[in-house]
């Protein structure tokens, strides 16, 4: 994962994935490209009382993402060149404006690109 201001990442440090290089612009013009909308628009959204347009839950996000839109982007376009993408989903301390859904926790959703190291069994 690469840092960015707001969001819970740790430094990646591979000269392929820098700032500015061809692959990590596609990466990110895909995250805010056709398929990526239209996989989140796919997401039914949820309603709690009170709520007028509902939500999409974060947990459902990351797996609905990992089932189609990273498992597309990772094939065309990450390992060929030696990546991997995966969207994450968890539950951590502190405050949670999400009433008692998650007591005591706020929910993070992230996308972690790392490289990518082929299975050897599934070949």
């Amino acid at each position: 994962m690469w840092s960015n201001s707001g969001a819970d990442a740790v430094s990646f440090k591979d000269p392929e994935w820098a700032k500015g290089k061809k692959l990590r612009r596609s990466f990110e013009a895909a995250l805010a490209g056709v398929d990526m909308k239209e996989c989140l628009n796919k997401i039914a959204k949820e309603c709690q009382p009170m709520c007028d347009a509902g939500f999409r839950d974060s947990r459902n996000v990351a797996i609905q993402l990992n089932k189609t839109w990273c498992k597309e982007t990772n094939e065309k376009m990450l390992h060929p060149a030696g990546f991997s993408c995966k969207a994450l989903y968890w539950v951590g301390d502190g405050f949670s404006n999400l009433g008692d859904r998650h007591e005591g926790g706020q929910e993070h959703l992230a996308m972690a690109i790392m490289k990518y190291v082929p299975d050897s069994t599934s070949i």
